[in-house]
């Protein structure tokens, strides 16, 4: 190949950004006033910038490189082609152990090599000429496969968080339910209906148990007694009774509840009745008789 201009002081640089389309910009994107700099390049870049900038002016050529030795010395560490805004290459540098090579990235390239490391060269004329033949837009599929890859990867991860979100929602929702079993059996379907199908037979398990304590509750009630419902909770006591609800502690639980709830709690076994106190359901359900007033 013919002897190619090096690019080795900062005046022909100048020059390249004046008459070419030259943009110096640093790795964060920012824009660089090339009257405060010095010049440094990664080997061999000073040898093919003038070149490809003078050869094919219709590219929008970006040289980029981070700034050091307090903001007075640029490094220039890689060229990037552009055309009419749109990526098109990049001609950047690596040492091979032995010299120093060019690393030629484009789109048509990566078609070509799987690996998607570029075109590693050391001869000026390769740079050359795959710039001419290969640096060019995306064809307009391939654009829209990665737009629509995109997409859908964005949706899947809007997705997996929604869903993760919904899913810890619902477990909370599920503690809520179960921790007030003695309620309704109505709460048993509202489980299902919110929850899905993996819950049904643990909630109809709960269900059953619920329809023992409901015929339990029923054949003790009478009208000179009433049947309190409760559950044993964290420490505490919920209480239901005549449709009334109330959250209960050992101090605050009341006199003949605490009484009868005593007695019941020395049994050993579950679904074991003492006349005239009630019955014990399991180790945490108590149904307790009290006098009706």
């Amino acid at each position: 190949m013919e002897q190619h201009e090096i690019m080795t002081n900062r005046s022909l640089a100048l020059q390249a950004l004046k008459q070419h389309n030259v943009t110096f910009k640093k790795v964060d994107g920012a824009p660089l006033d090339m009257s405060t700099v010095e010049l440094e390049f990664y080997r061999p870049l000073d040898e093919i910038l003038w070149p490809v900038v003078t050869k094919f002016s219709h590219i929008d050529w970006v040289v980029e490189g981070g700034i050091s030795r307090k903001n007075t010395l640029f490094s220039v560490r890689s060229i990037s082609a552009y055309k009419e805004g749109i990526h098109i290459g990049n001609i950047s540098t690596t040492y091979t152990g032995r010299t120093y090579a060019f690393i030629v990235k484009c789109h048509a390239i990566d078609e070509e090599r799987t690996r998607g490391n570029g075109l590693r060269t050391t001869k000026h004329d390769v740079v050359l000429s795959t710039v001419k033949k290969k640096f060019a837009p995306k064809p307009i599929n391939v654009i829209l496969s990665e737009v629509t890859t995109k997409i859908n990867r964005i949706l899947s991860d809007k997705h997996y968080a929604q869903k993760k979100k919904q899913v810890d929602v619902n477990q909370e929702l599920l503690d809520a339910v179960l921790e007030r079993i003695h309620e309704s059996k109505d709460v048993y379907e509202y489980a299902v209906r919110t929850f899905g199908e993996q819950l049904i037979q643990r909630v109809c398990e709960l269900k059953l148990k619920m329809s023992k304590l409901e015929d339990l509750h029923s054949a003790l009630t009478t009208e000179s007694s009433s049947v309190a419902v409760v559950l044993i909770d964290r420490g505490g006591y919920i209480v239901s009774s005549d449709k009334q609800i109330a959250k209960y502690n050992d101090s605050t639980l009341p006199g003949e509840l605490r009484k009868n709830l005593g007695l019941l709690k020395l049994l050993d076994k579950d679904e074991k009745v003492i006349p005239d106190i009630g019955v014990r359901v399991n180790e945490s359900v108590f149904l307790v008789l009290l006098e009706t007033p």
